[in-house]
């Protein structure tokens, strides 16, 4: 499944820290692939709009300085009709002004941990979005294979077997290469070795005709394979992004 790409906006920094922690502990409780940047400043985040960024949510607070969460919002608008906006705020006066901009939700601070709670779950369920969705089924030797593509580290090929290494266990079974990378086509793997396919998720670094993993674990790229292996990974990367840059706080 897709990463879920979000952005939080709130001029004060305490709150942009407490509710984005909040947010990223809402779509890791779902095992969603979630990646939340954050900004302090509207001004900036209207400036990474104009040059072409483009978050799935945005979820900002209404009364702040400068450009406020609406005249904000009617930015976004312009050039993405199909995000989704959240606002978070205090002044509850505000919420019929919100329609304005097609607001998904309107998060009352007073009452922030049940509204943001209703806010995700109607959110991953109007959008199909379910850890479910990355459930790879298989069948290999007369018996059904099921695991979940996002846990899955890297996959090795052994003679005539494959083995699936995860997070919390391995598979061995007997399938090609060939056809369980055209299973995982869109699931963010690179092919970096004719024995190895790697979830481009759990990469730490790619360093010459190496690749080393968050685990530490180090797998070898082909010599031939090692340009399209780097531009495919830059390409992954400026799409995922978690690095915060200075012009989001």
């Amino acid at each position: 499944m897709k990463e879920i790409r979000a952005a939080l906006c709130d001029d004060e920094k305490a709150i942009l820290s407490y509710v984005g922690n909040e947010i990223e502990k809402k779509f890791d409780n779902e095992h969603i692939s979630f990646n939340l940047s954050r900004y302090s400043s509207p001004e900036r985040l209207a400036k990474k709009i104009h040059n072409g960024e483009k978050y799935d949510i945005y979820f900002m607070d209404i009364d702040m300085p400068g450009i406020n969460g609406l005249a904000l919002a009617s930015e976004i608008r312009e050039t993405d009709n199909s995000a989704v906006i959240i606002f978070i705020s205090a002044k509850e006066e505000y919420v019929f002004d919100t329609f304005r901009v097609n607001s998904y939700r309107f998060i009352r601070k007073m009452n922030f941990e049940n509204d943001l709670q209703e806010a995700v779950t109607s959110f991953l369920s109007s959008h199909h979005c379910s850890s479910q969705s990355n459930i790879i089924t298989l069948r290999a030797q007369n018996e059904l294979i099921r695991f979940n593509a996002d846990e899955v580290l890297y996959i090795e090929a052994q003679d005539k077997y494959l083995n699936i290494v995860m997070t919390e266990k391995n598979l061995l079974i007997r399938y090609k290469m060939s056809d369980i990378e055209t299973l995982l086509n869109g699931y963010d793997f690179i092919r970096i070795h004719k024995s190895y396919l790697v979830n481009c998720k759990y990469i730490y670094i790619i360093k010459g005709k190496d690749v080393q993993l968050d685990t530490g674990i180090h797998l070898p790229i082909s010599r031939y394979r090692a340009g399209e292996v780097s531009k495919q990974f830059m390409l992954y990367m400026s799409e995922h992004s978690g690095v915060l840059s200075e012009d989001q706080y």
